[in-house]
């Protein structure tokens, strides 16, 4: 299992309102979901708060996916432009925080991850970086 946080910034509560039913069992986003990225197992929302007030126009999304080349395999996919266009219409502005995996779990290890919109590669899911003895003082 992995998991992806993002953060969104929606325009209204009437469309977070939207985007919380489309996450629900029988909502739009997770017939998509099944349909075109079957790896994807959930999504939960989280809503920003300030000073005790609820702010929803901020989200913190985190997905939960069944392995890292699933997820792989889908953002390459065509079906991932459909999906970002259902967020797009919606005014919805997706900004992905990463890839996220428990540390001591050798199967959550996938391949190298390229961060969209970039030339940075990520290591794979659950990878860890640690330095080498002889980078330590």
């Amino acid at each position: 299992m992995i998991y992806v946080l993002s953060i969104l910034f929606v325009k209204s509560e009437a469309v977070v309102e939207e985007l919380m039913i489309s996450l629900r069992e029988n909502g739009e986003w997770r017939r998509l979901n099944r349909e075109l990225q079957p790896s994807l197992v959930g999504t939960d929302l989280l809503v920003n708060l300030i000073d005790g007030a609820q702010s929803r126009t901020s989200l913190l999304s985190l997905e939960f996916w069944s392995s890292a080349q699933g997820r792989s395999g889908a953002m390459r996919s065509e079906n991932r432009n459909e999906l970002n266009r259902y967020l797009q219409d919606r005014g919805v502005r997706r900004i992905e925080l990463g890839v996220f995996g428990f540390a001591d779990s050798e199967k959550n290890r996938g391949p190298e991850i390229r961060l969209p919109g970039t030339s940075i590669d990520a290591p794979g899911a659950g990878q860890v970086l640690t330095s080498s003895s002889s980078d330590t003082t």
